[in-house]
């Protein structure tokens, strides 16, 4: 920070030397004798005045030209009495010790503005850096909290306080909202409130409200060697977990649910290719019939995990206008082929409007639906598939004679890898159909159920919103085209 005068340093210089020089020639224009006393005095002043406005430097050169001029024959003409020997030394030295003593005063005055001008840039940039720091703490997706060494928090971010559901004054309020490790471990390592643990330190609670896991990360600061605050990191690890169970358990059930059909599926056809010829028609069909059977259990498991991988990776589904009632009617058509026509009915009310989804899910959620109740009821009854209207979306009913849910069925029928008692002693599968038809219903924004029917069997269905533009625009609903294969009578396809 340069130094400040109230004149620039060169303007005061040149009225450092003007000054004396009026004087000197103002006495000389008036001819009139001027008391000693009151000369110095006023000499004197003016040094003072002009080291005030212009520094050292311009109040030195004033006393020097003073001092010549008054001391010469111009000042000796002019005074009466003249001026003594001593004179001219008195006005030196007074002129210069009121002169440092205006710089010191001036330079010391400098020093504390200089000093308040670091203070305030200090405060504005402890500020602007606070307010930094909270903006990046604040957009960070982990809660973030600052616990002082008397165990009150003095941060907290948003992400924080909405993962504990409240903004607690002191460490203990958050303490009570974690339960102990497995290993016994309690949050803060089991010390005081408010003391710091030794060194960084990353453990898993899970929360006493709900079923949530946090990993409670710990960091002291350190100052002169003590611990003196602490960071800690919260962390929702639960979706993390579910997804590390829900990996292992595919894991140790993929390995057995591939190795069937392709074993089924090698093993027939390679006897097929060795001995087709030495075997009779019959066992050459049924052969076949396994292999095409076992292929697209293949091939459905893998389209499976392939929606699994993809709806667990956070991919979107799309989310575009489609017909309900001519997917499910093209689905409908491809499974009554494999199935046999007598097997699914398909009925459809007319005027549905467009629905919000992604056609290939839906397809895919059709499928597994349909597949899942011929599978389940015996072959002598009919899967009766239903596409209706609803309010504000279009509902897609899939009903079968099978042996129905039990309550502890119904309750768990969506989740990965569940089987029924019952179920998996009918068929052979992995368990993950079903929890992929919600994952991928959920994504499209819609709903899926599960329920018993009165006089046996079980109702899946599934509702997706009807496609906004449709009522606002107030467009006629487009009629769907009905296939030759599925047409039954009136709205029946």
């Amino acid at each position: 920070m340069s130094r400040r005068y109230r004149l620039a340093r060169l303007p005061a210089i040149a009225l450092a030397i003007a000054l004396p020089v009026g004087l000197v020639m103002l006495v000389m224009l008036l001819d009139v004798p001027i008391r000693r006393d009151v000369s110095l005095l006023v000499a004197i002043g003016s040094v003072i005045l002009l080291a005030w406005a212009g520094g050292i430097w311009p109040g030195l050169i004033a006393t020097l030209l003073l001092t010549v001029l008054f001391a010469g024959p111009v000042g000796a003409e002019q005074f009466t009495p003249p001026l003594d020997a001593l004179s001219p030394f008195l006005f030196a030295v007074a002129a210069l010790l009121g002169t440092g003593a205006v710089e010191s005063l001036y330079r010391a005055r400098w020093r504390v503005e200089a000093a308040r001008d670091r203070a305030r840039l200090s405060r504005r940039t402890e500020h602007a850096l606070r307010a930094e720091l909270e903006s990046i703490v604040g957009a960070i997706g982990d809660g973030i909290l600052v616990v002082d060494a008397d165990g009150s928090i003095s941060l907290m971010n948003q992400a924080a306080i909405d993962l504990v559901g409240f903004r607690p004054e002191r460490v203990e309020g958050l303490l009570d909202q974690f339960a102990p490790s497995g290993n016994g471990a309690t949050p803060g390592g089991g010390l005081a409130p408010g003391e710091s643990p030794p060194g960084p330190s990353t453990t898993e609670y899970q929360m006493r409200t709900d079923d949530r896991r946090v990993e409670w990360s710990s960091f002291p600061l350190v100052t002169d060697g003590e611990a003196s605050r602490q960071v800690i990191v919260l962390r929702d690890v639960t979706e993390a977990r579910r997804r590390e169970l829900l990996r292992d358990a595919f894991l140790s059930l993929l390995s057995h649910e591939l190795r069937t059909p392709m074993t089924a599926v090698y093993g027939g056809a390679t006897l097929l290719q060795r001995v087709g010829d030495q075997l009779d028609a019959a066992t050459r069909n049924d052969l076949r019939a396994d292999i095409v059977a076992e292929a697209e259990r293949l091939s459905r498991l893998i389209d499976d995990l392939l929606v699994l991988t993809r709806v667990e990776g956070g991919v979107e589904v799309g989310q575009e206008p489609a017909l309900l009632q001519h997917v499910v009617a093209d689905v409908v058509a491809q499974d009554r082929r494999a199935y046999g026509a007598s097997r699914i009915e398909i009925t459809v009310d007319p005027g549905l409007s467009p629905v919000t989804g992604d056609e290939t899910s839906i397809r895919q959620v059709t499928h597994n639906l349909i597949t899942n109740a011929v599978k389940y009821s015996p072959a002598s009854t009919t899967v009766d598939v239903r596409v209706q209207g609803g309010d504000g979306q279009v509902l897609v009913r899939i009903l079968d004679r099978g042996r129905g849910l039990s309550d502890e069925d119904a309750a768990h029928i969506f989740e990965p890898f569940y089987r029924g008692r019952t179920t998996e002693r009918m068929a052979p599968g992995l368990g993950i159909g079903l929890y992929v038809c919600q994952r991928l219903v959920e994504a499209m924004g819609g709903t899926i159920w599960a329920n018993p029917r009165a006089g046996g069997g079980t109702e899946f269905g599934f509702a997706l919103d009807v496609w906004p533009q449709e009522a606002d625009d107030e467009a006629e609903p487009m009629e769907p085209a009905a296939s030759p294969e599925a047409v039954r009578s009136g709205s029946s396809w």
